[in-house]
């Protein structure tokens, strides 16, 4: 392993003298508060802030940095990225990532502190790995509970997702006994469960304070969309002894509606002293600066809600309004049909899975390919069929954790067998089982060693990470959702609906149907000007959030649509007011 000093060379060049991305991954700190926008080059950053901790730390023997975060996705990535690069960083390419590295995001750590500690709890949680896990309104529970308990878990999920941390509180022990006296011994639990659970071991001094021993560094990634079960998580995690660095965006701050809990960077800054830091050049658009104007736009609006008066920033965007919904997807059917032919790959985003019914039926009447990845990384579905493909490769592996092309037929062929326990949509086994081939001939590929091509298989079967696959599959066009897009990105964006009603959605307590209610847009022609009350702050920041996230996936553009048609009321339906926003110029000739 190369010495500090060879390593920090490396770095600056590797990080073209980034001071900011250079200043965090060689402080010696022990708390720090990093905000990176979009494109910022915030994983790569964080893969040389653990290089640098591998090699400068001694105290690492025997001992691991853990790497937490919200989303499947994210982990997945961290996993990938961080096995592929830090072997070059370091000098050392027979290095074994596990020794020194865990990534999990907080559903799994939450699951391995079960399956390690919970006996504790109760014996039944040392076969949490054959659990179905499940949602908290799953229709399963209810065969195992009564009314009243039913309407508990119902009850502490709202607060989990509302944020109303005095119920979570009040309801908290009888939720936790409810999973440990009726659903665990079903073999059954939720995934609030496994944070209730998770954190109740911690709350136990001797296997805290194991953890804080074992983790002298703990890295956070995704920070903002941390909800308050996630965040006991954490906090239980940090004392005096160990190092922690949480990196994240207010900004992308998509996942509102699981409780991610509002202002927790300034009440990290404020509880935990954390320091500061921020990285704000963007190399994703460095050389597009349409696209780095929008960004920066949309970024200021979300800084300056409370002094939207004195907004000054300006920014075009790309977007066509149409009469009727067959003209929508007639124009975005042909604009991307023009950019396939050019060898361009496309991703069309949508808010909600309805959105995208007309231009899926297109694409099938025309017979164009592309690769459905409308659904959702909690639908049973999608685990189970990580679940059977995890228990097939391990069969078929064996001791000898093979990986030849032998094991990987079979334990495709053993998916197709079993099809039938997984669902009866064959769009979304198909997808799913495009994702697991795209997972093993990327594996393939890797010039890494047979026990690290085998474990990094079993890292995103286990943590029921295929979706982060999408860009890896041979197809040039993908649709999914917006959520579903987090992490990824393609040449072109194309985000349909772009209307009120349909983004921001209109669903009770949501910003469009508030906002009406309360009458504080100005209704326009063909659009709904939203006018910045203080009331709606958070429910805009949350539209805005997701808004980001979807234009932020384009490395070269992204496109708008919309159309105007009559409802089935005669009233037209107006393009959605972040349309509408403040010195927002519309680019209606791409």
């Amino acid at each position: 392993m190369i010495n500090r000093e060879e390593l920090i060379d490396k770095l600056k060049e590797m990080h073209g003298n980034d001071e900011e991305q250079l200043s965090f991954i060689t402080s010696d700190e022990k708390r720090i508060l990093i905000t990176a926008s979009a494109g910022c080059g915030k994983t790569k950053t964080m893969i040389s802030k653990i290089a640098y901790e591998m090699t400068t730390t001694l105290n690492l023997n025997f001992k691991k940095i853990l790497a937490l975060t919200f989303s499947i996705n994210a982990s997945t990535k961290i996993r990938e990225d961080t096995a592929s690069a830090l072997p070059n960083v370091l000098g050392v390419y027979n290095f074994n990532l596990d020794k020194k590295l865990d990534v999990s995001n907080y559903h799994s750590f939450s699951t391995k502190l079960l399956f390690k500690h919970g006996y504790s709890l109760n014996e039944n949680l040392k076969n949490i790995e054959n659990f179905r896990i499940v949602p908290e309104d799953a229709n399963l529970i209810n065969e195992y509970l009564i009314t009243n308990e039913i309407a508990l878990i119902s009850d502490f999920s709202r607060a989990v997702n509302e944020i109303d941390l005095e119920t979570v509180e009040r309801l908290f022990k009888d939720y936790k006994n409810i999973m440990l006296n009726k659903l665990i011994p079903n073999s059954v639990i939720t995934y609030n469960g496994l944070l209730v659970l998770g954190y109740e071991l911690l709350k136990n001094p001797k296997i805290r304070d194991f953890y804080i021993q074992y983790y002298p560094i703990i890295i956070v990634d995704e920070f903002q969309d941390t909800n308050c079960l996630s965040y006991n998580i954490i906090t239980s995690l940090i004392s005096d002894d160990n190092k922690v660095y949480l990196m994240g965006d207010d900004i992308q701050k998509i996942y509102n509606f699981l409780g991610a809990m509002p202002n927790l960077f300034q009440k990290m800054k404020e509880d935990f002293s954390m320091i500061p830091m921020e990285f704000s050049t963007n190399y994703r658009f460095k050389e597009n600066s349409q696209m780095l104007e929008l960004d920066n736009y949309l970024r200021q609006i979300f800084r300056q809600y409370d002094d939207i008066d004195s907004f000054h920033e300006k920014a075009r965007i790309n977007i066509g309004f149409y009469t009727s919904e067959k003209k929508e997807v007639d124009k975005i059917y042909k604009d991307i049909s023009d950019k396939v032919m050019l060898g361009y790959d496309v991703a069309v985003l949508v808010n909600k899975k309805s959105s995208a019914k007309n231009i899926i039926d297109r694409f099938e009447t025309e017979g164009t390919q592309y690769f459905n990845g409308l659904f959702s990384d909690t639908d049973n579905e999608y685990l189970s069929f990580h679940k059977i493909a995890l228990e097939s490769f391990v069969a078929e592996s064996g001791a000898s954790k093979s990986i030849a092309k032998r094991v990987v037929n079979k334990v495709i062929s053993d998916i197709e067998m079993k099809k039938i326990l997984i669902t009866n949509d064959n769009i979304l086994f198909n997808s799913l089982l495009r994702l697991l081939k795209a997972l093993f001939e990327s594996v393939k590929k890797l010039a890494i060693s047979r026990e690290e091509k085998y474990s990094k298989i079993m890292f995103v079967l286990s943590n029921n990470g295929l979706k982060r696959l999408m860009n890896e599959i041979n197809e040039n066009i993908v649709i999914t959702t917006i959520h579903g897009s987090k992490g990824l990105e393609w040449d072109y964006i194309y985000i349909p609906q772009i209307r009120q009603g349909q983004f921001p959605v209109y669903t009770n307590n949501s910003l469009c149907k508030l906002c009406k209610e309360d009458g504080c847009g100005i209704q326009g022609a063909y659009h709904c000007e939203f006018t910045f009350p203080s009331h709606l702050k958070s429910k805009f920041e949350e539209q805005l959030s997701i808004f980001y996230v979807a234009i932020t996936r384009a490395k070269k553009d992204a496109y708008l649509f919309a159309n105007i048609e009559k409802n089935d009321w005669g009233y037209i339906q107006k393009r959605s007011c972040l349309t509408a926003l403040p010195n927002l110029e519309m680019n209606r000739d791409f």
